[in-house]
């Protein structure tokens, strides 16, 4: 039995409650977002510092960009 899933929404945002993106730990943000520029992946937006006021996650960064099939990845130093 192979049940037919539903495709992502096209307004999914990686915040949506359920499974919406899958995250990679990097070690230098700006290194890894222009290698994968040079290869043609286009970011949602460009690296975000979570500010010192989120003190568990003061100054990890991460940005958001769309893999092959639309679904939503992630990169994250910190």
């Amino acid at each position: 039995m192979h049940p037919t899933g539903q495709a992502i929404p096209s307004g999914a945002k990686p915040n949506d409650g359920g499974w919406q993106h899958l995250c990679f730990q990097v070690e230098d943000i700006e290194k890894t977002t222009l290698e994968l520029e040079a290869k043609g992946v286009k970011f949602l937006s460009t690296p975000v510092t979570i500010s010192r006021e989120r003190p568990f996650f003061a100054g990890v960064r991460f940005c958001d960009f769309r893999g092959p099939d639309g679904e939503v990845l992630e990169i994250l130093q910190g």
